[in-house]
């Protein structure tokens, strides 16, 4: 194997602990190195062509970077797309400095980051790489705190490490826009597919995310529609879709696939409410008034006779009412109902005292010291 010295043509040295003025590659055979089976499923492997033609024109500068393995052979941890165009070219060898296999977490921190700073990244390989250095820093906390990842029991893995931090470090964004890349993941592979293909804007597609499947595919086939009977720019080409292009269509479709879901509540009295009905909501013993009011509201409105045409007034029917009896009060059974508020009253106790989150606990307080104002007022009637 021919060595090549570039300490003169200023080639970056790693900080791996390398020491010394020169960095030696040497001339590996193309057969004897593999490619990381990761970089292909994170990162386009486009323009290879011009950079083979480039190559041919100018030839080739610097050297890749390999890890040599346990059976001899070498496996790419910088250059992929070099090794590449080389083959395309038909070459037998390309310079190359061997480094000793590392650990996986280091291997995939090395292979993100020698592609994301060296290449043009296009959004699905932003979205890629950011999920797989999310999952490699997940693997470095399990690794550090000496436990299994992913997690054996199938729930999700929360690390102790500030893993967005570490990700806004890595790719230079703020952690909004990390999310909105992060977030193309959830897309259907024909929404992607768009994407790659250049026929939508990506940042369009963001809030499909939270769509469900069915509701993106019928998405897709408007947006589908709308691309291919949309017009040509001065190339020829198809116009991407906007992002007001999605919006109208997303809209369009939602409305015929989404079916009405009845509300459910949103804070813990109104939970409550709906299981435990109001004391004040009930009929009193010995009162048929609250019936009474039901009855007259479900009665029609009608108009008075002598009422002048534009001053039309509205009268609600009166009610038959029963003869009035002087009668005793229906007082509430009392047997067991001084047990029954005991326990009752316990229940209370253990509300105000379970482990609610901090914005619940005020809630939670209003409702019990509500109820209990009902409690008290049922005990006063007995």
């Amino acid at each position: 194997m021919a060595k090549i010295d570039y300490s003169k043509q200023g080639f970056a040295m790693e900080k791996s602990g390398m020491t010394g003025n020169a960095v030696t590659a040497v001339d590996l055979r193309l057969d004897k190195i593999d490619e990381n089976p990761d970089n292909r499923q994170i990162f386009n492997m486009e323009e290879v062509e011009r950079l083979a033609h480039t190559i041919d024109e100018d030839g080739f500068s610097g050297a890749i970077e390999v890890y040599q393995k346990d059976d001899g052979r070498y496996e790419i941890s910088a250059g992929h797309r070099r090794y590449n165009a080389m083959k395309l070219l038909g070459k037998d060898t390309i310079p190359a400095i061997i480094k000793p296999m590392p650990d996986v977490v280091t291997k995939r921190k090395k292979l993100v980051k020698s592609n994301i700073h060296n290449r043009n990244m296009y959004p699905m390989d932003w979205a890629r790489s950011i999920d797989y250095a999310r999952e490699t820093y997940y693997m470095q906390d399990a690794q550090e705190r000496g436990i299994a990842y992913p997690p054996t029991d199938g729930k999700r893995y929360y690390p102790k490490l500030n893993v967005m931090e570490l990700l806004e470090e890595d790719f230079g964004m703020k952690r909004a826009q990390l999310s909105k890349y992060l977030s193309l993941l959830s897309l259907i592979p024909e929404m992607i597919q768009m994407i790659e293909d250049g026929k939508v804007v990506w940042s369009a597609l963001v809030g499909m995310s939270n769509e469900t499947v069915e509701v993106q595919k019928k998405i897709y086939e408007g947006l589908i529609e709308l691309y291919d009977n949309g017009p040509d720019d001065e190339d020829g080409k198809k116009v991407p879709l906007s992002k007001n292009q999605v919006e109208l269509v997303t809209k369009k479709y939602r409305k015929r696939v989404e079916q009405p879901v009845p509300p459910s509540p949103k804070t813990v009295e109104e939970k409550i409410d709906t299981v435990i009905p109001t004391y004040e909501s009930e009929n009193v013993v010995g009162s048929e008034e609250p019936e009474i009011e039901e009855k007259a509201k479900e009665e029609p409105l009608m108009f008075e006779a002598d009422a002048p045409a534009a001053n039309v007034s509205y009268i609600q029917p009166q009610p038959e009412v029963a003869p009035h009896v002087d009668a005793p009060r229906t007082k509430a059974p009392v047997v067991y109902m001084d047990t029954a508020i005991q326990n009752i009253s316990s229940q209370f106790d253990a509300l105000l005292n379970a482990d609610y989150p901090v914005k619940d606990k005020k809630s939670v307080k209003n409702t019990v010291d509500k109820l209990r104002k009902i409690l008290d007022k049922i005990e006063a009637d007995m």
